[in-house]
C-alpha cells in the first residue's frame, strides 16, 4: 500500500472522548492537573481510541519497535536474542520488543517498508500499543523515514505510539 493511501485511513482524534476523560481527571480528589503529563497522555489516549468510559479501555497487547541499519545488524540479534537492556524494561511491562532491521535503499522504499512492518507486527501479535526507539544515529535518513512510514501506518490502524530518543 502506498504512503499517500495510508495517509488517508488516519482519522482524527476523538476530541470529545479527549475532553470527557480529562473531566474525569478533574473531578478526581486531587489537585486539578496534579497529574500533569500522565493527564494529558492518557486523554490523548482515550482520544486516540475513542472512547472515554474507563471501563472500556484496556491495558493493550503492546511492543517496543527498535528501528536499525543494517551497519547495527549485530545489535539487532542482541535484542532478538533477548541479551538487551530495553528487553528487560520491555518485559517488566508485560510487553515485547522486536528489532526492525531497516534494508531499504532509498526514501521511497523506506516509507514503504516501515509501514508494512508495523502492519504486519500489529495485525500478526494483535498489539494495541507500540513504543519506537532507534539505535540509528539521529541523521540516518533511511532509519527515520521507515520509522516515518511505520508511524502513519500505527495512525491509520489506530494504534498510539510512544517515542523514545532523540532519533524517534
Amino acid at each position: 500500500m502506498h504512503i499517500e493511501e495510508i495517509i488517508a485511513r488516519i482519522a482524527p482524534v476523538n476530541k470529545e472522548c479527549a475532553v470527557l476523560a480529562q473531566e474525569r481527571f478533574n473531578h478526581l480528589i486531587k489537585p486539578v492537573g496534579s497529574l500533569a503529563k500522565l493527564e494529558e497522555m492518557t486523554s490523548r489516549y482515550a482520544g486516540i481510541l475513542g472512547k472515554a468510559d474507563k471501563r472500556e479501555i484496556n491495558y493493550p497487547a503492546r511492543s517496543v519497535l527498535v528501528w536499525s541499519d543494517l551497519a547495527e545488524s549485530a545489535i539487532a540479534e542482541k535484542i532478538m536474542a533477548g541479551a538487551m537492556p530495553v528487553n528487560i524494561l520491555s518485559a517488566v511491562t508485560g510487553g515485547g520488543t522486536e528489532a526492525i532491521v531497516v534494508t531499504s535503499d532509498n526514501e521511497e522504499d523506506a516509507w514503504e517498508e516501515g509501514a508494512a512492518l508495523v502492519q504486519e507486527l500489529v495485525q500478526n501479535k494483535s498489539l494495541g500499543l507500540l513504543g519506537f526507539g532507534s539505535t540509528a544515529a539521529a541523521e540516518n535518513a533511511l532509519v527515520i523515514t521507515a520509522m516515518a512510514g511505520g508511524i502513519l501506518q500505527a495512525a491509520a490502524l489506530g494504534v498510539p505510539v510512544i517515542l523514545d530518543g532523540v532519533a524517534t
